[in-house]
């Protein structure tokens, strides 16, 4: 390994804001290892120097694994709903008739103290928070299957979440 570079990932940063970010490092460390290359000032270590043991290999993902379990902790569920963003995109479905589907771009933990049901949907003041299996966690940004990517606070604009549950 002739060289690498560390990157902070942030308590709300999605898979997509850590893709990029990496790019961007990405890019400058192989001109700084081309440089030392050829100003013949390149060292490499074996990668068997590197503590290895901390590595598993990425899950396989499915449509199913992708679906957010609400029974799970509001940190589970907040790095599950970071970790498919933008892609391939996390869903739930609410418990209404018609199971309307949506995906979850961007969410936070929720600082407020919900409780309820697990999978039940609060708003307030313009803020969506959905209870989890221990602590809730507030959706930041969703789209309806079938409609365009939106803040929360524009969706409930023209949506009603009363009464609602995301089914499990």
């Amino acid at each position: 390994i002739l060289d690498s570079v560390e990157i902070s990932i942030s308590e709300n940063m999605t898979a997509g804001e850590l893709h990029d970010e990496m790019m961007v490092k990405g890019a400058e460390c192989l001109v700084k290892t081309i440089h030392a290359i050829q100003a013949q000032k390149a060292e490499g270590k074996p990668q068997s120097e590197f503590n290895l043991e901390d590595l598993k290999p990425a899950p396989k993902l499915y449509r199913e694994t992708c679906k957010i379990s609400w029974f799970r902790t509001a940190n589970e569920v907040h790095n599950h709903i970071r970790g498919l963003s933008p892609f391939p995109g996390d869903w739930t479905e609410l418990s209404d008739e018609k199971k309307t589907v949506f995906k979850i771009s961007r969410s936070q933990l929720s600082e407020q103290q919900i409780q309820g049901k697990v999978g039940q949907i609060h708003m307030l003041k313009g803020e969506l928070h959905v209870c989890c299996g221990e602590g809730s966690v507030q959706i930041i940004e969703l789209q309806m299957q079938g409609k365009r990517r939106m803040l929360v606070k524009d969706f409930l604009n023209g949506f009603d979440f009363k009464d609602l549950l995301f089914s499990q």
